[in-house]
């Protein structure tokens, strides 16, 4: 049983009290903020510190701790005004190389294929990719180092996991909404290419085609749809409906709006699974940094929002990946239940 347990069995109350007790590995954002705004760093300042470490070609490990400090000194002069938008542009700018689609900050930050968290991003988080260049190898490092990366890399084990608990006897299909690379679906296959077939949803016409690519020799066992997961209606049931990282990206109506859609595509007793960031993500301030801004959200906005999407009759467990930072909430689809 998860960090919530069944809702149905142990109550609404005590489960987000038992998920109060998740043990963050750092602390909130908020607190990091408080510190920060304990040392005050003036524009020129925080500048000066970025161009010293990308003329040494970027930080050390014993390093990561100051690095982290100042990303929070960022985050806090962003949200009281003292450095504006261009401002913050004009920092990406004066590292050079350190900030370009060359390193994985800097993909992030530049977003070549127009948007954040893209499929290529994703697979070279789930690869732990860094750069062969030595002068941009160390920025690379300390962003696969990052607590957030390591959850993307633990949220694909959490898939695979999940995959070998199901019954392979039943042949059961999968329905993955925000699909990306699809490795995690490629090592899930390659434990056990027969037992269950995936249907992948994804908006971007190249991120299914990198996909197809990577499955390569699976491809009698997956679909490809490219459709907006918040307009598709599903014409079959599918015996789970995972979606890693994409309601992340909503807010609260198109959380409940997608939601819907998805456990009207479960056929009982299958689950909903969706992944979502918890408040407990340290790397937080380096990701704003890159303006890739994600809704964060506690196990208590989880269930609000399961009640708000009307599935309170169905079974709730949240649990997440050893680090605390993805949350994963399982709705379970229970006989009769005919949707919503």
């Amino acid at each position: 049983m998860g960090i919530i347990g069944v809702a149905q069995e142990h109550g609404a109350a005590d489960a987000v009290n038992r998920a109060a007790r998740i043990d963050p590995v750092t602390r909130s954002v908020g607190d990091r903020h408080s510190v920060a705004g304990n040392a005050a760093y003036s524009f020129n300042e925080i500048r000066a510190a970025l161009c010293d470490f990308a003329r040494r070609g970027g930080p050390a490990p014993d390093e990561y701790t100051s690095l982290q400090c100042l990303m929070d000194r960022i985050a806090v002069s962003r949200a009281n005004g003292t450095i504006s938008d261009a401002m913050n542009d004009s920092l990406w700018d004066s590292i050079g190389e350190a900030g370009s689609p060359q390193t994985l900050m800097g993909f992030i930050y530049r977003k070549p294929h127009g948007y954040h968290g893209d499929f290529e991003i994703i697979d070279k988080f789930y690869r732990n990719w860094v750069n062969p260049q030595p002068h941009l190898a160390r920025w690379d490092s300390w962003i696969q180092s990052l607590d957030a990366t390591q959850a993307v890399r633990n949220r694909k084990a959490f898939f695979t996991n999940l995959v070998c608990s199901l019954d392979s006897s039943a042949a059961p299909q999968i329905l993955i909404v925000g699909s990306g690379p699809c490795r995690d679906l490629r090592e899930a296959f390659e434990m056990d290419p027969h037992a269950f077939s995936a249907t992948c949803v994804d908006t971007d016409p190249r991120a299914n085609a990198y996909a197809r690519e990577l499955l390569n020799g699976y491809g009698d066992r997956v679909a490809f749809v490219e459709k907006n997961a918040l307009r598709i209606n599903f014409n079959e049931e599918f015996d789970v409906a995972w979606s890693a990282g994409l309601f992340d990206y909503l807010d609260d109506r198109l959380f409940v709006v997608a939601l819907r859609r998805m456990y009207r595509a479960v056929r009982p007793p299958g689950s909903a699974i969706i992944g979502n960031l918890s408040l407990f993500n340290s790397s937080r301030a380096a990701m704003e940094w890159a303006n890739w801004r994600l809704f964060h959200r506690s196990p208590e906005q989880l269930l609000q929002l399961v009640h708000d999407a009307q599935l309170s009759n169905a079974g709730i467990d949240i649990s997440s990946e050893p680090l605390g930072v993805n949350l994963f909430i399982t709705i379970v689809k229970q006989q009769g239940d005919t949707g919503c």
